[in-house]
Order: structure tokens, then sequence, then C-alpha cells
């Protein structure tokens, strides 16, 4: 049985199977769960501990349904980082070329003030962490990164 303190923060998509977090998230749209005293983990890997067990030594937790939001056991799996970055190398959200166009219609969403970073991020089929590097300023208006 699933820890009731996730599912109680989990809307299930009858579609995809995914359990989409409802609770408080990190910036780059991870879910996050609070531990007990001042330690917080990353949703996915809560559920992947108290379904499968201790996360192997150097590895991390994948979502087999690319979906950050979601919390569903079965979309979970373990694995290297190497691994990590293959599968984002399979779905194109690495190295990902920002143009002039993606940053303006980034940019127009989000002086609209009616959408957050992560809603943008699904809407443009971009990584949240790269919407946030333009709202904030961290890219130009060609995509190109100012600062680190």
């Amino acid at each position: 049985m699933m820890d009731p303190k996730i599912m109680n923060k989990v809307v299930i998509d009858e579609v995809s199977g995914c359990w989409q977090w409802q609770g408080a998230k990190t910036t780059c749209g991870y879910p996050v769960i609070a531990r007990g005293g001042n330690t917080n983990i990353r949703g996915h890997r809560y559920v992947y501990e108290w379904v499968y067990g201790k996360i192997p030594e150097g590895h991390v937790i994948r979502h087999k349904c690319d979906n950050p939001l979601c919390v569903n056991p079965e979309h979970l799996v373990s694995g290297t980082p190497a691994d990590n970055v293959k599968d984002m190398d399979e779905r194109e959200r690495r190295f990902k070329k920002i143009d002039a166009v993606v940053v303006k219609a980034v940019l127009d969403l989000w002086e609209t003030g009616q959408y957050k970073k992560i809603e943008i991020s699904k809407l443009l089929n971009m990584d949240p962490r790269r919407v946030g590097d333009i709202v904030e300023g961290k890219r130009d208006h060609n995509g190109r990164i100012l600062r680190r």
C-alpha cells in the first residue's frame, strides 16, 4: 500500500497512468516531500524507496513517462547518470537549441501573467530550467546564455 501522504497529493491521469503531483515542487518542477526535520526529498525518489527499497549507490531515478510531476512507481526506474543522459538525448531534451522565436514565445506567455514556468515548458515542450533561464534574464533574445 502506498504512503497516504503521497496519495492525498496526486491526481491520476486515466490516459497516461501518471500520478500527477499536486503538492510542493522544486524550482525545476519536481515534486518535493518533507522528510522530517529540515530535510526534503524529491517525490519520485521517495516513492521509489517506499515501493522498491534503497536506491542503489550512484543511481538516479528516471521517469519512463518523461513526466517530472509523475510519482507512479510503475513509471519509475533506477539507473546511472549516463542512463539518464541517454534518456534525455533520445527524447531531445538536452542541448536543444533555443532560438529567438522560442524566447519570444516564452516571454510573451510569461508576460500575460497567466502561466507558471512549468506550464510554459509543457506548452512549448521545453525543459523547465530553460524557461526559467529565459524569464529570469539568464538567456538573451537569441537564447544564448548570458551568465551562469
